[in-house]
């Protein structure tokens, strides 16, 4: 059989879990790529408004898996996604039909919390296992990602020819089609990935240094990786005058995953290269497409940097899945990645936060200034990261591929 072929082949089980997190993360980065220009547009929030509820979505998304982890403990893998699937679908309907802000909050919360538990338990099912293989998380990262651009190029479609609304509802409709294929091709057998309460877990974590650097890392890459959906929608529409573009960049970020993420990544890991050093190096490309994009503040300049931010989400994203779960083979697994998710959720709060923020510190004429400021903070996370280094909180073990 063909090598390359092997890469791509997954069980059923595999199978069901990529589906489950595809349709969870095509309804909730559609909804994530209009979100800037919905709260400012559709809803007239004011950009600060806007920033902090939009931190509240990507902190809820990633905190709300704690909020009911321990109810799901006692059930099947397959039940909790489909409470996942069901409570996403709920919050979605509900914003499809409402601007009242006390009702979108709550929607909002049922969303983060639904989306939040399947990215867990799936993080944690893919991964488990006595050789976990960097390349499952690979396929994870081209999962999302493909998801992540389909769902933006549909949702930017619909905001502009019809309205946010419909954006919300074809969410809702994709969580009906997640429980479907769910019922239909997993199993209802306990997956035994914890056996310990949440108490003993906090207790390994914070006993864990290298653990809890690792969420630290975690933490900086998604401040610099969400502005793809803070900054980028508000320097196109405030810039270049036309949102339209943005489908098209958010399918050059995918096609370059599809692409490249696991020749790359499998290539890389013959030389046995430490994980920090892949983190690093993306920083450094990101870096870069930030400050192309300062000097150049251009539509073609945007697909130059969107190539230069997509090389550094290749290396960075699945380097910190692996390199965590190299730590914990422990009954503490489904716990430790739902708090990384928490560390993810303070990053991406941050990041939609601080992107629309940084917007509003000059005219929206000089709003390319924006990625200047990009520029010196990835400097100082690159900074952080090579001090992490000299720790060698990271030690990957080689990984037959």
């Amino acid at each position: 059989m063909d090598k390359k072929n092997i890469l791509y082949q997954i069980d059923k089980k595999s199978m069901a879990l990529f589906l489950s997190n595809f349709l969870s993360n095509l309804s909730f980065f559609s909804m994530l790529s209009i979100l800037a220009l919905y709260f400012t547009q559709s809803c007239r929030f004011s950009l600060q408004f806007s920033g902090l509820f939009m931190l509240f979505v990507l902190f809820i998304s990633r905190t709300g898996r704690i909020i009911l982890l321990p109810f799901f403990e006692k059930y099947t893998s397959k039940s909790a996604l489909l409470i996942s699937a069901l409570l996403m679908g709920i919050g979605y309907f509900i914003l499809s039909i409402t601007k009242i802000k006390i009702f979108m909050f709550l929607a909002f919360l049922s969303v983060g919390v639904g989306y939040g538990c399947n990215s867990v338990y799936v993080r944690s099912l893919i991964g488990a296992g006595n050789n976990p293989s960097k390349l499952s998380y690979v396929k994870l990262s081209v999962v999302t990602n493909l998801s992540a651009a389909i769902g933006s190029l549909i949702a930017v479609y619909i905001f502009t020819h019809f309205s946010g609304d419909y954006v919300f509802l074809y969410s809702a409709i994709l969580m009906l089609i997640s429980i479907s294929t769910t019922c239909a091709l997993l199993q209802d057998e306990r997956d035994h990935l914890s056996n310990i309460n949440m108490l003993q877990a906090i207790r390994f974590i914070f006993r864990s240094p290298n653990i809890l650097r690792m969420f630290g890392l975690t933490t900086l890459s998604w401040i610099i990786y969400v502005q793809i959906f803070s900054a980028l929608p508000l320097f196109i529409n405030n810039k270049l005058n036309d949102t339209k573009f943005l489908g098209s960049l958010y399918a050059t970020n995918t096609i370059l995953i599809v692409l490249f993420s696991v020749p790359l990544n499998k290539f890389l890991l013959r030389f046995n290269i430490h994980a920090y050093n892949f983190i690093i190096t993306g920083y450094i490309f990101i870096g870069i497409g930030f400050l192309l994009l300062y000097l150049l503040p251009n539509l073609a300049m945007s697909y130059s940097s969107m190539i230069m931010w997509t090389f550094g989400e290749i290396l960075i994203v699945p380097s910190l899945n692996s390199a965590l779960s190299e730590l914990i083979q422990g009954p503490e697994r489904l716990h430790v990645f739902a708090f990384n998710g928490v560390a993810m959720g303070i990053g991406e709060g941050i990041g939609m936060y601080l992107g629309t923020a940084l917007v509003g510190l000059q005219p929206i004429s000089e709003v390319s200034y924006i990625y200047l400021y990009l520029s010196f903070i990835v400097l100082f996370f690159l900074t952080i990261a090579f001090m992490l280094k000299k720790q060698h909180f990271i030690q990957p073990k080689p990984q037959e591929i």
